[in-house]
């Protein structure tokens, strides 16, 4: 996928209004990130990786994983099609989401989701400054 495919207009959306084109509401229109291929998705990543924020992308790729179906894949098992699509969020995660630009209060989650696998040991939380004199 090359952005000359992809319409001006929609590319624009996409960057100004993230969050309601990736993640929308029930009364939203449109299921945003749901409605992405793993080719789409790779897409959409690479081209917000340094436009949106790091926690929403995560946000996305949780939700598309959690609820996102392949349709290339009619007969396959459930439990192997959520394997699938687990491994390649996680693929994008690592290369995508930057750990140092989620917001400390939500670092927890993001470690605890299972989405960026190998990074719980190479990262060091912040520290506090000292108060100290």
């Amino acid at each position: 996928m090359r952005r000359d495919d992809i319409d001006a207009l929609a590319m624009k959306t996409l960057q100004l209004k993230t969050r309601a084109a990736l993640l929308p509401v029930t009364e939203g229109v449109g299921s945003g990130i749901l409605a992405l291929s793993k080719p789409g998705l790779l897409f959409v990543l690479r081209h917000l990786e340094d436009k949106a924020s790091h926690m929403l992308l995560f946000d996305a790729l949780q939700r598309w994983v959690e609820f996102s179906s392949d349709g290339g894949y009619l007969n396959l098992d459930p439990a192997r099609e959520r394997a699938s699509k687990t491994v390649f969020a996680s693929r994008c995660a690592t290369r995508f989401i930057k750990l140092g630009k989620i917001s400390p209060g939500r670092m927890e989650e993001v470690m605890n989701s299972g989405l960026l696998l190998g990074r719980e040991k190479s990262f060091v939380p912040p520290s506090t400054p000292s108060l100290t004199t």
